[in-house]
């Protein structure tokens, strides 16, 4: 699924039925502003639990939208990212009858080798009017997947802490803007810079087109330790950049690829760098290596939360 600019509202509802209350909200603040859902602009539901959940449900109902308007009370407007690889099956009948699509789509999940990976959403192409079980919608179920040999290999290198050979890609060139550091981080200065990138990331999203992943992208490092660090948004193109902002233009090239949690950073670098690279067949490639931190990254569990450390190599 292509990312999509969204108007969300999320909350934690009592029961199921609280849902459509938020569904009520979000179509009278769409009337306001004279936005109508259809089927190019749906409706949608984000599960965020991890887990079926029969009270205190986790949800977000949103909308697809064109082009952003303002948010109401506890609304807000963001860029739903990609999803690389989703398992979907269409319901068409009555809304009682929507979980047997669940069920018919988790067997399959399971029967096929692959693992959920994040929050699974309802897309509504048409309905929900009513909240009656007899309504009559039809629903895409969808569930962001990937296979669990590339799980199993993620879980195996973060049990062993990264000592075993990485993933080897070859990844297009890309173009990010953000805010930059130059310096030796020696009092943790980038983690302060996250802060404030983060807070400024909706100044991106307002300017840019094609929005993607963060990244944390380090070049030019120098013999006494200094280095220049960017905090920043993929983008395809941006009409200005904000303030204080820059755009760095990646080329195209080929990366080892280390798996591991914001506390093992460190020690991906030195695995990489002093143990698998000299050994490799490899060698340090142009350009700058990076941190990938895709949809699955939670800033809020940043401790539990996967991301990727990207090194560019060619063959020795």
């Amino acid at each position: 699924m292509a990312q999509q600019r969204i108007l969300g509202l999320r909350q934690t509802v009592p029961v199921y039925g609280g849902i459509f209350e938020l569904f009520q909200r979000l179509s009278a603040h769409l009337s306001v502003h004279a936005v109508e859902s259809d089927e190019a602009h749906p409706y949608l539901i984000i599960y965020y639990d991890q887990e079926y959940r029969e009270q205190s449900v986790d949800v977000e109902v949103a909308v697809m939208l064109e082009h952003p308007i303002p948010a109401g009370p506890g609304m807000r407007v963001w860029t739903l990212p990609a999803v690389e690889t989703a398992a979907c099956v269409v319901h068409h009948g009555q809304l009682r009858d929507l979980s047997r699509a669940y069920s018919a789509m988790l067997t399959w999940i399971e029967r096929n080798s692959y693992r959920i990976t994040g929050p699974n959403c309802e897309i509504y192409l048409r309905g929900p009017e009513t909240t009656s079980a007899q309504a009559e919608v039809i629903v895409e179920v969808l569930f962001p997947v990937e296979h669990k040999s590339v799980s199993t290999y993620i879980a195996q290198l973060e049990k062993e802490k990264v000592k075993m050979q990485p993933m080897i890609v070859t990844k297009p060139a890309f173009s990010v803007v953000g805010l930059k550091y130059r310096g030796k981080n020696e009092n943790n200065e980038i983690a302060a810079m996250w802060d404030v990138a983060n807070a400024r990331a909706p100044e991106i999203v307002a300017a840019a087109e094609g929005l993607g992943a963060a990244y944390g992208i380090c070049r030019d490092m120098e013999a006494d330790g200094i280095f220049e660090y960017l905090a920043c948004l993929e983008i395809k193109d941006i009409r200005e950049i904000p303030e204080g902002m820059e755009r760095w233009d990646v080329p195209e090239q080929t990366y080892a690829v280390f798996p591991c949690k914001l506390g093992t950073i460190g020690e991906a670098y030195r695995y990489a760098f002093q143990e698998w690279l000299p050994a490799s067949g490899y060698q340090r490639g142009d350009g700058p290596d990076f941190e990938y931190y895709d949809y699955t990254f939670d800033p809020n569990d940043a401790e539990n939360s996967q991301l990727y450390v990207y090194i560019p190599v060619v063959k020795a």
